[in-house]
């Protein structure tokens, strides 16, 4: 139904592609973990929460269909392979239950 593949993982440039099945939820919500204060130049699609102490970035995709979306942060300095990790939430249409769908590069 929902699956999440990094297109880039490591560098100055992470992207994450959100892949939504039919039924598509409503809501997602995406996770990019990233070391402790590390710095954020830009976002696209803007995120809207993000933690530097934790180093927690967080997404709000509402009016989800079916389709992809790329979600993509640009930092000042790279990051070593291995360092980030991601994790999409949503409540699964058919049976309302909360899923936690964890992605790594």
């Amino acid at each position: 139904m929902v699956s999440g593949q990094y297109l880039s993982g490591a560098g100055q440039d992470i992207q994450l592609r959100v892949t939504v099945a039919s039924p598509a939820p409503t809501t997602l919500i995406v996770i990019q973990n990233l070391p402790a204060g590390t710095v954020i130049e830009s976002a696209s699609p803007a995120f809207n929460q993000y933690n530097a102490g934790k180093g927690e970035v967080k997404w709000l995709l509402t009016h989800v269909s079916q389709g992809s979306y790329n979600l993509s942060l640009h930092l000042p300095l790279p990051l070593p392979s291995g360092g980030i990790s991601g994790e999409i939430r949503y409540k699964d249409p058919a049976s309302g239950r909360l899923t936690n769908l964890p992605v790594r590069p």
